[in-house]
């Protein structure tokens, strides 16, 4: 199991009586968690702790005989368990009048080592159980009575197999129509296995990858990482690297990106190790498939140096297709990395060259300049290609492309206070979603809805979406709408003066950012953090968040999360409130972004109130209270009454 796989279970089965039992783990590794940790020191056993254990076995037995055996296995508990064994089965002990004696004492070679001792336990199998480890141990450390029933056609192999359990060598897994066995450990796996000949190894595990393409055909798809490391045992690399693609595909249409980034990379270890050829689409899929992952890690830096290593391949080549895709990837990564000129003359030069035949990727292109023109405060220009990507989109019928058009004429709606369309939009995308049956979108909608709704200070609203996004996002593992969601609902609560419901959130967030987390999320992360300990009144622990906020947002060119951090630090710092009051400011009208604007007019008034600056407070109070008016007008009647609510509304009235 991975580290991060064993910190998820760890805590999130905090409170289930299960034990994690961990070898050879730093201690260190586990600061991050709350869970008890016990370090235990594995040296050789005491002698009587060994009696114990010899008599916990076999019942009985003189002193003599626990003597030898401790004596013989050195302390080490695998030895004493194995020297048991060893001596019954080779008939060095009886028992007589229900105590166990030595019969006679010789010395136990087979325990000079570890791998000599497992050895010895598999030699003294007679010759049917030990063909049935052999092959088991080549099927893997897991093993299907199906699978292992087509390799050996024995009438009495199920007998083996519980002799095998009865001696201690497998464990039955999972009953059922298909039984699955174990290995006691790995080493028993292991030991068989290096033993076999290679040539018969090989043979074995081709056998095993076409018996489960045979056998599980109805539900290949769960085997494909199986299948692949078959293949490739038996060097059938062509079809191990197609299994190990299919594997990754499965993987990143899962989310589960670090899985598929691993399965990816097997391909292209296979392509440069053994020179198998992989079809170029084949192998320009995965590699697109490859730069989505960069970016979802947030290596922007590999996302858009890979794109611009495989454009140039591909128009060497000819493949216009290809081409057009590698150049979108690449402009959206200079879109990310802020070199934005690059990134416009790509994108119009894919437009022009994307024909009737690449109608699918045309609302990508316009969404992309959409995306440029809004990170350069051009809000026509960005609003119409939107409406291009969306009108293309539908007129296609590419679902998937127009949930993306309306995700982002929503947020840019919202950034523009226009919050009636804004809800519109995603409204209209929780239709389409309907059809798709695509939980992890409709949760984005969600969430966006409810944000939405925080804005407008329809509060209760926003808390009860919160809470359903929370526990869909739970269900299906979406760390990202699950953290956004915590801190969210944190923050209301923490506005709520509910340090009960605070507390209980945070360190919800604090198990999964444990294991899992972007620098693209973690300035997110850390601003609303910061918020939720100011509104808690606790402003050292604001102030260090909102400080590690900012020098990422800096760093990523994240404007809006600067602009909270600049409005948050003129409420925490108060010998630099007017100053970090007018980078807000700055920012905001910068981003031309009115919400954003009259936040920042109404923190300037406020710091003015409290000189006893009454002119400046009222001026400023004023202009923000007529941007705030403007918001209002354009909102239902309905959300006017939670708009007036708004704290901030209602002290500019009483200036």
């Amino acid at each position: 199991m991975s580290k991060e796989l064993t910190l998820y279970l760890m805590t999130e089965l905090e409170k289930e009586p299960v034990m994690f039992l961990l070898i050879n783990v730093p201690k260190q590794q586990f600061e991050t968690i709350s869970v008890q940790l016990e370090e235990i020191d594995l040296r050789p056993l005491p002698k009587h702790d060994v009696h114990a254990l010899i008599r916990n076995i076999l019942g009985n037995v003189d002193d003599e005989l626990a003597d030898f055996i401790y004596r013989e296995a050195g302390g080490n508990p695998l030895f004493t368990i194995e020297a048991i064994r060893n001596t019954r089965r080779n008939k060095i002990i009886k028992q007589v009048s229900g105590t166990w004696h030595l019969s006679k004492e010789q010395t136990l070679v087979f325990l000079d080592d570890l791998y000599g001792l497992v050895m010895s336990t598999i030699d003294s199998l007679a010759s049917d159980p030990r063909l049935i480890v052999d092959y088991a141990s080549v099927i893997g450390y897991r093993f299907s009575l199906r699978i292992l029933s087509e390799l050996l056609t024995r009438p009495d192999l199920k007998e083996h197999l519980d002799h095998l359990i009865a001696e201690g060598y497998v464990v039955l897994s999972s009953d059922g129509d298909d039984p699955v066995y174990i290995f006691r450990h790995n080493l028993l796996r292991d030991a068989a296995y290096n033993v076999l000949p290679v040539r018969i190894r090989k043979e074995i595990h081709y056998k095993v990858a076409s018996l489960l393409e045979q056998v599980y055909s109805d539900n290949l798809s769960s085997f494909y990482e199986e299948v692949a490391r078959h293949y490739l045992a038996c060097d059938r690399h062509g079809r191990a690297a197609n299994y190990f693609k299919l594997a990754g595909d499965k993987a990143k249409n899962l989310y589960a990106v670090d899985q598929a980034l691993s399965f990816y990379e097997q391909v292209l270890d296979i392509k440069k190790r053994f020179g198998t050829e992989l079809s170029k689409p084949s192998y320009r899929e995965i590699m697109l498939n490859l730069i989505d992952i960069y970016e979802i890690k947030g290596d922007i830096k590999k996302m858009e140096r890979t794109a611009r290593e495989k454009l140039v391949e591909t128009l060497k080549d000819g493949d216009q297709k290809n081409a057009v895709l590698f150049a979108e990837r690449q402009a959206y990564g200079l879109i990310l990395l802020n070199r934005l000129e690059e990134a416009e003359e790509l994108l119009n030069s894919s437009i022009e060259k994307c024909g009737d035949k690449m109608a699918d990727t045309l609302p990508i292109l316009y969404a992309d300049l959409g995306v440029l023109h809004a990170n350069r405060y051009e809000y026509d220009e960005c609003l119409l290609n939107f409406n291009l990507s969306w009108r293309t989109a539908r007129a296609n019928n590419i679902k998937e492309a127009e949930i993306l058009c309306l995700l982002n004429l929503s947020k840019l709606h919202k950034g523009l206070g226009n919050y009636e369309k804004a809800i519109d939009y995603l409204q209209h995308g929780l239709e389409i979603l309907i059809d798709t049956e695509d939980i992890r979108k409709n949760i984005e909608l969600q969430y966006l809805i409810a944000n939405i709704d925080y804005e407008i200070w329809n509060i209760e609203k926003a808390k009860t979406v919160l809470s359903e996004c929370l526990m869909t996002a739970d269900s299906i593992g979406s760390f990202d709408a699950y953290i956004r969601s915590a801190l969210d609902l944190a923050r209301i609560h923490s506005l709520n003066g509910e340090p009960g419901h605070v507390t209980k959130y945070l360190k919800d967030v604090d198990k999964k950012i444990s294991f899992l987390i972007r620098e693209s999320l973690l300035a997110e992360i850390n601003l609303k953090k910061a918020l939720v300990y100011y509104n808690s009144g606790d402003s050292k622990k604001a102030n260090d968040y909102v400080i590690n906020s900012l020098r990422i947002a800096e760093r990523l060119n994240q404007h809006e999360i600067e602009f909270e951090c600049f409005e948050l630090l003129s409420m925490i710092d108060e010998n630099h409130n007017m100053e970090n009051a007018r980078k807000a400011l700055h920012l905001a009208e910068e981003m031309k972004l009115p919400p954003l604007i009259a936040s920042a007019l109404y923190r300037m008034a406020m710091i003015y109130l409290e000189k006893n600056d009454i002119e400046r407070a009222r001026h400023h109070g004023r202009k923000a209270l007529l941007v705030y008016d403007d918001i209002k007008s354009r909102l239902s009647d309905a959300n006017r009454q939670h708009f007036v609510r708004r704290p901030e509304y209602a002290k500019l009235l009483e200036i």
